[in-house]
């Protein structure tokens, strides 16, 4: 597993557990709500509000402090 930071990259986990032990290994991590704002920054998807709202909708948790804060840098608060 030491190759994975060795080269820079990223695991991609939403769960705490598993980004606990990843952060612990020194892998670095990004969740969901990070895929979508790296998404709509480089112009891939026009909008991430309702993106959030159909993860929520079919039982995917995201807190609403995330969801602000996910909408407030990609400027859809």
């Amino acid at each position: 597993m030491h190759w994975l930071w060795k080269k820079g990259w990223r695991l991609i986990v939403d769960d705490r557990k598993a980004r606990i032990w990843a952060k612990r290994l020194g892998i670095k991590v990004i969740g969901t709500a990070g895929i979508l704002v790296r998404a709509k920054r480089a112009v891939l998807v026009p909008s991430i509000k309702p993106l959030l709202e159909a993860l929520k909708q079919t039982g995917f948790h995201l807190s609403s402090d995330l969801v602000a804060e996910v909408l407030r840098l990609v400027c859809e608060d």
